[in-house]
């Protein structure tokens, strides 16, 4: 029975009333969600919400003959969280519990069982806590609810495809087809595992050069250059740096792999420089806060400018490459810098 034109126009001029304080919950919940998961550490693929078309919201208010729409139907506010390893649900999970209450959720552990089927995912219905409700950006978002998705970058790419397939639920597959997708969801859940099992063997194999180093007083110059050696360098020799893995990844690609430098000569570099490490990140520190490219980036505070450094003030391949690349004027005093430290060092090792 469809719902009369008049009731339609009434929950329309309803949900119109409405939507801006769901979208604004979305919006602020969602940088809010994304300020917290940082903090702890967990890794995005994406972070985003929606707010439910006016007609898929009717559709679902004449279905299951809600009879307090706006309170009944829980995903108007939808947020999803995709991320990359399946091992970080439950902090997750907890973090949405830190600044939510929790209206409606599974358990973390069910979504790492292997015998799941159809749409993976750890979904909450949740409500702000009183302390949100007390600051200005949730100021009269009282009563409102939202449905927050959890899903990893694998359960993801399932979930789009099977939606392509328009299978749901087990019981909408073909007996013929049931074995296919039996299959593939043991080879998703598989990758996912594989993921979290390399994540752990990257920090386990880092941690393993970091002792052995220690140990023995030194890294070992006789490692083959490549990126989980070249990182576990750079963590043992400028630990309170942040890591960004793409400048180190691009400095080894274009640049160190080019020109044959190898982890000897990396560590040599490193021994020439030592000694005026503190001096000299101390002046490159403020000159990069100055300089336009990098003021927003923090870039100073990173693993990947000490690696430029490094191999600035020791390789001529590199120093031709940066030579050529610091041309425009607000380059000139960062070229300056390097070139009155490379005469230091030249100086020193004379």
């Amino acid at each position: 029975m469809n719902t009369p034109a008049s009731d339609r126009d009434s929950l329309l001029k309803q949900y119109q009333e409405k939507l801006p304080r769901f979208d604004q919950l979305g919006k602020n919940l969602l940088t809010v969600l994304g300020t917290v998961l940082a903090r702890s550490g967990v890794e995005l693929y994406s972070l985003s919400y929606r707010i439910k078309d006016f007609n898929s919201f009717s559709d679902k208010v004449e279905r299951e003959k809600l009879t307090d729409p706006f309170t009944q139907c829980e995903d108007i506010c939808g947020l999803r969280i995709i991320h990359y390893y399946k091992s970080d649900i439950p902090a997750i999970a907890a973090v949405i519990a830190q600044i939510t209450d929790i209206l409606k959720g599974e358990d973390p552990s069910t979504i790492l069982q292997t015998d799941r089927f159809g749409f993976r995912s750890l979904q909450y219905t949740v409500k702000l806590k009183p302390e949100l409700l007390s600051t200005p950006p949730f100021a009269g978002m009282e009563g409102l609810q939202a449905e927050i998705q959890i899903r990893t970058a694998v359960m993801e790419t399932w979930a789009n495809i099977m939606g392509k397939l328009v299978y749901e639920k087990k019981e909408h597959i073909p007996l013929d087809f049931q074995r296919k997708f039996y299959q593939l969801n043991t080879f998703f859940d598989l990758a996912d595992d594989l993921f979290d099992e390399l994540k752990r063997d990257q920090k386990s194999y880092a941690q393993n050069l970091a002792e052995q180093a220690k140990s023995s007083g030194e890294f070992d110059p006789a490692l083959p250059m490549n990126l989980d050696n070249l990182q576990a360098f750079l963590d043992i020799h400028f630990p309170q740096r942040k890591k960004n893995l793409k400048v180190v990844s691009w400095l080894l690609v274009n640049v160190i792999l080019q020109h044959n430098i190898g982890m000897n000569e990396l560590l040599k570099a490193y021994e020439i420089v030592k000694p005026h490490l503190p001096e000299i990140e101390k002046g490159l520190s403020d000159l990069l806060r100055e300089t336009y490219f990098f003021k927003e980036k923090e870039f100073e505070q990173t693993q990947g400018i000490m690696l430029m450094t490094l191999l600035s003030l020791t390789s001529e391949d590199y120093w031709l490459i940066i030579s050529n690349l610091f041309d425009e004027r607000h380059w000139e005093k960062l070229l300056q810098f390097f070139h009155q430290w490379r005469r230091k060092l030249t100086a020193h090792s004379s």
